[in-house]
């Protein structure tokens, strides 16, 4: 199976690369260099898997792509600033006309209209304010926005604000308006960082500065969302320094990554209120775990290890929810985001 790799690196080194997973095996190859732009932090596509979006945090662009069906090459197709800086995050609604950016380091996300690849800024929404940690939540850094299964809402997750912004897509499906209420507020110093729906009633965000998951639950009339559970994506007995990254659900489980502990946690969702019940701590085989990627059978998960430079595949058990290191890895420079295709 097809995947491709952001990378962080310089142009000669870095960009999107095309990589497969043998899914009988687990072993991963390194195809090709599909795209030498610098230092691309975040990808996406669409969902008929026609166009790749990706983010480059050097320029502050955005850059969409035309997919090879053949061999999966990549063409570019357009390219717009981003009137922000540090794009960290890309979203596409299931229709597949509105791209959603987050910019973490200039406090704004973007509304982008899309067809056939072209790219065209509807909206920006600027954010304002910052919570008790004084050196990471000195301003909002919006994290991630991310819309509900079904296209109805919007979520923006502000690592700097302690928020979790609400929005409606209007009818037009070309707009976005704030929601009432317009957000809520999560414990201070938490610094939500990216957010996941589960089903419509479900959704998690992880919070990267105090290493919890927050249990969200959802009312799809109004968008609103109530915390019901605050977890630690850590042991009890941990006692150094860490920085939860991503999260991503399949099946009934919930898996979270673990920069600095170095683990993938997992959880099991209990069906009738969502709450998450623990299962245990993965060792990543790697440093700094700042993404991964479950494949779309649900029989893998590929981690992105950013400091140690390598992927690494672990083979997810459908029953438990456990996960087994494969042995395999793949050497990549600085891995920030793994789309398979």
């Amino acid at each position: 199976m097809k995947f491709y790799i952001a990378s962080t690196t310089d142009r000669f080194k870095g960009g999107i690369y095309l990589a497969d997973l043998d899914m009988s095996s687990g072993e991963l190859s390194l195809l090709k260099n599909v795209d030498n732009k610098e230092y691309i932090s975040f990808i996406t596509t669409d969902s008929k898997d026609e166009y790749l979006y990706a983010v480059s945090t050097s320029n502050n662009k955005i850059y969409s792509y035309f997919i090879n069906q053949d061999d999966k090459s990549i063409s570019l197709v357009d390219s717009k600033p981003l009137n922000g800086l540090i794009p960290c995050y890309i979203s596409i609604t299931t229709n597949n006309n509105l791209l959603f950016v987050a910019n973490y380091n200039s406090s704004n996300c973007l509304v982008i209209q899309i067809k056939d690849g072209i790219m065209n800024i509807a909206d920006s929404f600027v954010y304002e304010g910052s919570s008790q940690n004084k050196v990471r939540q000195e301003s909002s850094h919006p994290h991630s926005i991310v819309p509900d299964k079904y296209s109805k809402f919007v979520y923006v997750a502000d690592l700097g604000t302690d928020k979790i912004m609400i929005y409606s897509i209007n009818s037009d499906e070309k707009s976005i308006s704030p929601a009432s209420p317009y957000y809520k507020k999560l414990k201070p110093g938490s610094g939500p960082r990216h957010l996941i729906f589960y089903n419509k009633y479900y959704a998690y965000v992880i919070n990267e500065l105090n290493s919890t998951i927050s249990s969200l639950s959802v009312d799809n009339r109004s968008g609103n969302i109530t915390e019901n559970q605050i977890i630690s994506t850590v042991p009890s007995n941990y006692s150094g320094t860490n920085w939860a990254a991503d999260i991503h659900t399949k099946g009934q489980f919930i898996y979270a990554s673990n920069r600095g502990h170095n683990s993938i946690a997992v959880f099991r969702i209990h069906e009738e209120n969502g709450k998450l019940i623990y299962i245990e701590n993965t060792d990543v085989h790697g440093e700094i775990p700042r993404s991964f990627a479950i494949d779309p059978t649900g029989k893998y998960i590929l981690i992105a290890n950013e400091l140690s430079n390598n992927i690494t595949c672990f083979i997810r058990d459908y029953t438990t929810g456990k996960l087994i290191y494969t042995g395999f890895n793949l050497s990549v420079p600085v891995p920030q985001h793994i789309k398979f295709i």
